[in-house]
């Protein structure tokens, strides 16, 4: 795929696109600083045979099934604690005074009205599944918003409401019963499952399907936790998300990939769908033969046909094409994809078009952003997508 470069008015040639924009704000410091690295060049790889599809779920039967019993043995939170996950960042002193904001521009039209409801809480996380989940906080949300009805998923559960906020379900449903898995931790046996988070959640207009994914670090049924990790995809069979999802499941743990950066973990993913594919940015951190996590690998985005995840195919098809980017210029660090704004529709240019956003992740005082694009992206309709 041809894309540029943009940066200082010159342009060259690379596999993404990427524009390095000065915040407003910092233009006078950016000048004080060295050149910035730009972006070099990514080549996706195609990943057979590891997406796989893993059956099918009804959120409301699993909503209305009586939850498992439980008593309160067992820790409260979990014993594989998290460090901070980041890359080598310098620390390059206090944060830069920001330049006087010009006024805001008068509103067009009028401000609406602000209205809100009380979605999940902790108690609804920690309790559901009859309790078989551990305590875990800051609460990370995956949010989609789609014909009047709102999804929600936090940490370790979801739930479904419409937008006066009346709950769709009997009762949040965990992510482990909703992809399948054995509960976190069996409070009466003590027995360890799969502990899935760090949700996303979105609603896609064009083919009114929702999505939801999350990723887990594996572990013995004593809790030992393994060096292996897996990411997590539900895609609705229909517009309702109460309904039924084709669960699927991606072994992220080599992510087959020539980096010989061992096992690892998909940390921090977000996505987006175009009208060809979903996209999946993710952190890649390495596993210590330990079950920790200990040094940044690299950023990477994952993508897929969003028409076969849609029609339930799985196995050598749909394929995964995975794009590491090795953290070389200091913006391949959480990369965000772009949604496509409402009343928008996706670009069809260049055979298809998904661009991305992140930050210059080097020093404490960053301040410019860069844009991806990534093109050719009908192609994931085919066998051996040409990205």
């Amino acid at each position: 795929m041809k894309t540029h470069i943009v940066s200082n008015n010159r342009r060259s040639s690379i596999t993404f696109l990427a524009a390095l924009v000065l915040l407003p704000g910092c233009l006078l410091f950016a000048q004080a600083t060295p050149p910035i690295a730009q972006p070099g060049k990514y080549a996706g790889h195609v990943i057979t045979g590891d997406l796989v599809r893993d059956g099918i779920v009804n959120m409301t039967q699993l909503a209305s099934a009586p939850p498992a019993p439980a008593s309160k043995a067992g820790t409260e939170i979990h014993p594989n604690r998290r460090p901070v996950l980041r890359p080598p960042v310098r620390d390059s002193g206090a944060v830069i005074d920001r330049m006087p904001a010009a006024p805001l521009a008068p509103a067009v039209g009028p401000t609406p009205n602000f209205r809100g409801f009380t979605g999940l809480t902790h108690l609804d996380q920690r309790n559901a599944r009859g309790g078989n989940q551990f305590s875990t906080e800051p609460p990370d949300q995956g949010l989609a918003v789609g014909n009047g009805l709102i999804l929600e998923a936090i940490n370790s559960a979801l739930n479904v409401y419409d937008t006066n906020g009346i709950q769709l379900l009997v009762r949040p449903v965990a992510l482990s019963e909703f992809f399948g898995l054995p509960a976190g931790i069996n409070r009466t046996t003590g027995v360890f499952g799969v502990f899935p988070g760090d949700p996303v959640a979105l609603f896609d207009p064009e083919t009114q399907r929702w999505f939801v994914a999350a990723w887990a670090q594996l572990n013995t049924t004593t809790g030992v936790p393994l060096r292996q990790s897996r990411l997590y995809l539900a895609v609705s069979q229909t517009d309702d998300p109460t309904g039924d999802y084709f669960i699927y499941v991606l072994n992220t743990t080599q992510a087959n990939n020539p980096d010989r950066g061992g096992p690892r973990i998909p940390d921090f993913p977000h996505f987006a769908v175009d009208h060809y594919g979903l996209y999946i940015s993710i952190n890649e951190f390495n596993i210590t033969p330990e079950g920790t996590f200990d040094g940044f690998i690299d950023a990477a985005i994952l993508a897929i046909s969003k028409q076969a995840l849609i029609n339930g195919s799985g196995g050598p098809f749909p394929p995964v094409v995975r794009f590491p980017l090795p953290f070389l210029s200091g913006f391949e660090f959480t990369i965000f994809p772009a949604y496509t704004p409402p009343g928008g529709g996706p670009l069809l240019a260049n055979g298809g078009t998904q661009f991305f956003v992140s930050s210059h992740f080097v020093t404490t005082t960053e301040h410019t952003l860069a844009i991806w694009a990534l093109t050719n992206t009908r192609s994931l309709n085919f066998p051996l997508p040409d990205l």
